[in-house]
């Protein structure tokens, strides 16, 4: 019998369960439902709107060419916006805009009017014989009119550019106006039907009522207010105003009031937030040059969209065009996870990987290429100096080979082969294919500094010095060259000039210029510098044979006997290094 119980009040929890998730889908769609419906009126308002589009009309006008019918399309314009006027349909600034037009279009209609008569004056000059044969006189006259007409014709274009700014402005701002006010109205009628009825009567009547006579601005702000309380006592009207926020943004942007725009979105996101107003938001701040919150707000919408990778590729488009090309590289690794048929954006991802000395996210990126192009020469050598850079060599060093048997002649595989080789210990191939490298790029930083390396290895400090020393001649690689130098410096004996050579990079921190320093100092009896040296070389690692070495040296040059004991001896347990 309890189990009978048990498993009715199972049933009834299950068919709740059932009657809540169906009500809850039912609540949705209708607000859906109800949100499409206004986004559709709201469109079609935005579109006649469009089309009482006074700009168009008066360039009709203009391009007809006719005085008359131009002055006729400029005092219809005047008695539409004296009835705007009288009306309060549109706010302060655009009436002045309005105003403005009408009083830069007289200038032009005066210029106009008085180049039609030139134009009339000359034709009476016109005859059958050439012009030369006029008499003098009328010579004289027709001269004067051309010249008078030629500055008319200018007065009268720049005249026409002012007003034509001043009319596109006023256009603008006109159907801005109209499209906000049609838009609000429209949607507080739409709202109120969430109201009760008895309720709904009252407050149309008191809203009529009360902005009757109320200036535009003054009008708008009122019924942004009243919305904002609907939007309070109903879950169904705040999820329609996000729709009338987003498409009266897009009626902003159409007419390319971007900053209004961006006040719609930002209303929008207070009542929900979704990837549309994220993505109008990026939108907006491109078209006002604001790249910081451009990628703020496609961040927005790449965290809320789970499967379109547009918004992904403009980002990383933005973080290139910016230079900042580190950044591309986790978006580059989420697309191509979840896209790896773009073999394009692969192949570029892969190429801005090498560049960028990204050798492990290259490496990835170059296998995949060449599993679909295997044989793909510049691929297999990018992986190649991709492999060597990372110490694995001998992959490395066999794709670079299989590039020179295909017949690839390039500096670049050169030098990694004779880096390659050097691991590996061929120091006599590294030679050669160092040598091979110079001659194909002989004033490659790069193949400089490992030529200089190769010749100091081998005890050939005169090369070794000419190759570094056009190295620096270059300013590249000025550290690590320098310190070289100095290394070689210190083999010919040329303590001073190593000494100063590496007075602007000592306190760098950098081990090389802190070792070679010390030497010198050693060298020139300047055992206590040499002491300070090997001290920090110590400091920074306490098992460094050749800072011990160095310790020591100094050490015994300085009468400090019994702590180069210390460094003398072997390192172990009964051994400590010293702090």
């Amino acid at each position: 019998m309890n189990k009978h119980m048990d498993q009715s009040s199972s049933s009834k929890h299950t068919i709740q369960d059932a009657r809540e998730i169906r009500g809850k889908q039912a609540k949705e769609l209708r607000q859906t439902s109800h949100r499409f419906e206004l986004t559709q009126h709201l469109r079609s308002i935005f579109v006649k709107v469009k089309e009482e589009n006074t700009d168009e009309k008066f360039r009709k006008a203009l391009a007809s060419g006719d005085w008359n019918e131009i002055r006729n399309e400029s005092v219809a314009l005047k008695r539409m916006l004296d009835l705007d006027a009288k009306l309060k349909r549109l706010s302060s600034n655009t009436l002045q805009h309005g105003y403005e037009f009408l009083e830069s279009i007289q200038p032009y209609l005066e210029a106009k009017k008085k180049a039609e008569q030139l134009q009339k004056d000359l034709k009476q000059y016109q005859k059958a014989a050439p012009s030369d044969n006029l008499p003098p006189r009328e010579q004289l006259i027709v001269r004067d009119l051309v010249i008078a007409l030629r500055m008319k014709l200018h007065e009268q274009d720049s005249f026409l550019e002012t007003a034509l700014q001043s009319l596109q402005r006023f256009s603008e701002d006109r159907c801005k106006d109209i499209g906000q006010e049609a838009s609000l109205q429209h949607s507080c009628e739409f709202y109120l039907q969430c109201v009760d009825s008895p309720q709904r009567a009252r407050i149309e009547t008191q809203m009529k009522g009360k902005m009757e006579n109320m200036p535009f601005e003054r009008r708008i702000e009122a019924l942004q207010i009243f919305i904002q309380t609907l939007v309070k006592i109903s879950p169904s009207v705040r999820h329609a105003e996000v729709g009338r926020c987003i498409e009266t943004a897009q009626h902003f942007l159409n007419e390319h009031h971007v900053g209004d725009a961006v006040q719609e979105l930002q209303k929008a996101l207070e009542y929900g937030q979704n990837v549309e107003i994220y993505l109008k938001l990026a939108d907006c701040w491109k078209l006002q040059g604001n790249r910081k919150e451009e990628i703020n707000a496609l961040k927005h919408v790449i965290a809320g969209e789970s499967g379109s990778i547009e918004p992904m590729l403009r980002l990383a488009r933005i973080y290139e065009d910016d230079g900042d090309i580190i950044s591309t590289f986790p978006i580059y690794e989420d697309i191509l996870d979840r896209r790896p048929d773009r073999f394009l954006l692969l192949t570029h991802a892969a190429r801005l990987a090498f560049e960028q000395k990204q050798w492990p996210l290259a490496i990835e990126w170059f296998t995949r290429i060449l599993k679909s192009k295997p044989r793909s020469r510049k691929t297999m050598m990018r992986l190649g100096v991709a492999l060597v850079q990372t110490g694995q060599i001998h992959r490395g060093v066999t794709l670079l080979q299989e590039c020179k048997r295909w017949g690839m002649q390039e500096a670049i595989v050169e030098l990694h082969l004779g880096i390659g080789y050097r691991s590996q210990g061929h120091f006599s191939e590294a030679r050669t294919a160092f040598q091979q490298a110079a001659e194909l790029a002989p004033n490659d930083p790069d193949i400089l500094h490992w030529m200089a390396l190769s010749y100091f290895e081998s005890g050939e400090y005169d090369e070794a010095e000419r190759d570094c020393r056009r190295l620096l001649h270059q300013n590249k690689n000025p550290i690590e060259g320098t310190i070289l130098l100095a290394r070689i410096l210190n083999r010919l004996g040329e303590h001073q000039q190593a000494l100063e050579l590496l007075s602007p990079i000592r306190e760098s921190g950098r081990r090389g210029a802190r070792l070679e320093s010390g030497l010198a100092w050693l060298a020139l009896d300047r055992g206590e510098e040499a002491y300070e040296a090997a001290k920090k070389l110590i400091e920074e690692d306490p098992a460094d044979p050749e800072a011990r070495d160095l310790m020591a040296q100094s050490c015994i040059q300085t009468g400090r006997f019994e702590e180069s004991f210390h460094y003398l001896a072997a390192d172990s347990d009964e051994n400590p290094i010293p702090a």
